[in-house]
């Protein structure tokens, strides 16, 4: 999400919607991968069927056919185009369309139950010290933040959108946190 966000900032005018539709996958891919990941963490791999795993991939495909043939959706944020107000103030426009609300549900849902099952496996989980849990924790209420800034523009006027950088920071310390005294290797 990161790296096509940046690029589309960086990119000319010409190529803004081309990078929206990838930037807007990547959005939607994340909150299905950071269920699976919490399914793995928490040892509920059992859940992860073929079949779990298209339920879970239906709903962002459908989102995503929506975005591409429903302009009006509000789906593809065009985080490139900054719109002039009546008071000078630019910001970027939001569309609470019924899509872009089955979107949010869609991405806090996912992303609520997969937080949930880290906390109560990272609690319940004896080789974790409290180093670790802090990290690992920390690392999933983080997204948190970059979800609310941007659903909610808590930020009005963001030069840019914080979330895709609150998620890298997160996945850093999810990385950390699972690396630290090779606790992934106890887990594996």
């Amino acid at each position: 999400w990161l790296v096509f966000y940046s690029i589309g900032l960086l990119s000319p005018v010409s190529w803004h919607k081309f990078f929206s539709i990838i930037e807007y996958l990547m959005i939607l891919l994340l909150p299905t991968t950071w269920l699976i990941f919490a399914l793995k963490f928490s040892n509920k791999i059992n859940w992860l069927t073929v079949r779990s795993n298209l339920l879970l991939a239906i709903f962002p495909f459908i989102l995503f056919v929506v975005s591409l043939l429903d302009t009006s959706s509000g789906l593809l944020v065009n985080h490139y185009e900054i719109i002039d107000t009546a008071d000078g103030i630019q910001s970027n426009s939001q569309n609470w369309s019924l899509w872009f609300i089955l979107h949010v549900l869609f991405s806090l849902s996912y992303f609520l139950i997969g937080t949930f099952l880290i906390i109560i496996a990272v609690r319940k989980n004896p080789q974790i010290d409290y180093k670790q849990g802090l990290i690992l924790k920390l690392g999933v209420l983080i997204p948190w933040i970059g979800n609310f800034t941007f659903i909610f523009r808590i930020f009005p006027n963001p030069p840019v959108d914080i979330a895709p950088f609150v998620f890298v920071l997160s996945g850093v310390l999810l990385s950390w946190g699972l690396f630290y005294n090779r606790f992934y290797s106890i887990i594996a």
